[in-house]
């Protein structure tokens, strides 16, 4: 799962696919959301409004809070673990629960991933990933 802070918001995810967010001025809920049923494993917070969430069921899902509308993005067949977005805005990368790093343009999510090696028969899961500039940790 995953907490944010973006202005008075408090965004959570959380393992039984939900996702919410608490205005704390207000101390309540304004915004509730499931897909799955699977944990949702991270979020990036792109501005107040936009999200994007990955789970365990290989799924990674744009969500617009404004306008309360959500796409969703088939990415693999294995679990997410985690997500970063690269500094300009349009590429997620992905870390998966098989060892593998893939990315995805959400200017075109039609556009064939990118797969990324990472050296010989790696199969261990990946649990963090830190992307600066080009380069990916």
């Amino acid at each position: 799962s995953a907490v944010k802070i973006s202005g008075d918001q408090l965004i959570h995810t959380g393992f039984d696919g939900y996702l919410l967010v608490r205005d704390m001025k207000l101390d309540r809920i304004v915004h509730s959301w499931i897909s799955t049923k699977a944990p949702l494993s991270d979020m990036i917070v792109k501005d107040s409004s936009n999200l994007i969430v990955s789970s365990w069921d290989s799924s990674i899902t744009q969500i617009d809070l404004r306008m309360k509308s959500c796409e969703q993005i088939r990415h693999s067949k294995s679990p997410i673990r985690k997500i970063v977005l690269h500094e300009e805005g349009n590429i997620v990368v992905a870390a998966h629960g098989v060892g593998g790093l893939k990315s995805i343009d959400l200017r075109n999510t039609s556009t064939p991933l990118k797969e990324y090696g990472i050296g010989n028969g790696h199969t261990d899961v990946i649990n963090h990933i830190v992307m600066q500039k080009d380069r990916i940790f």
